[in-house]
């Protein structure tokens, strides 16, 4: 985790315990997020100046609010893309990673495509997305990528999310309207909520 330059590849990982993390693989989490006894999924994209250990730790508190609640289930998964962290003189590095980062986002994505269940192509969780700051950037430039990639999802986007929450989102005021570089997030999620 001390790569501050967004790649291709992703990483599919749990933490332990603080700033030690095991290497699990695609099929591994997916299989064992598959066989979880939570109903829903909560991706958190966090936002910029956010190393590791802090968006863990913010997904461990998201988690903790969704155990008070009995129902549904939620597991809040983080979603952690290379940022610089410390001055806020790092915001435009921080921007760049984050546009850089729709690739290997999309990558993770497909595996919500291709969820492998009975036969299904899409995966029979509910799954939401918190996008926080410039989480939305990364999460509008990957969906911008899936719908320009028809070769990747097929005939348009899927329905993939049931809510997408954008808090203190750092993209564009218009970004959600029909033409606009946001729209695929109101295409693939049923609702999109804006703080």
């Amino acid at each position: 985790f001390q790569k501050h330059a967004a790649d291709c590849e992703v990483y599919y990982c749990r933490r332990l315990e603080k700033e030690t993390y095991e290497e699990l693989g695609s099929t591994k989490l997916m299989d064992l997020v598959r066989d979880s006894k939570y109903d829903q999924i909560l991706l958190y994209i966090h936002g910029f100046r956010t190393l590791p250990e802090d968006a863990f730790g913010s997904a461990a508190e998201l988690q903790a609010l969704c155990h008070k609640q009995r129902s549904p289930k939620i597991l809040v998964i983080p979603v952690i893309w290379p940022c610089v962290g410390g001055e806020v003189k790092t915001y435009w590095t921080d921007q760049d990673s984050a546009k850089y980062s729709c690739a290997s986002f999309r990558r993770a994505l497909l595996f919500f495509l291709q969820w492998p269940n009975d036969g299904n192509l899409l995966c029979t969780m509910r799954v939401n997305v918190l996008a926080h700051s410039m989480g939305a950037l990364v999460l509008r430039e990957a969906l911008q990528d899936l719908k320009n990639a028809p070769e990747l999802c097929g005939n348009g986007l899927p329905r993939l999310f049931r809510n997408i929450f954008l808090a203190a989102a750092d993209i564009e005021n218009e970004s959600l309207q029909r033409g606009q570089t946001g729209d695929a997030m109101c295409d693939v999620s049923r609702n999109v909520v804006v703080y």
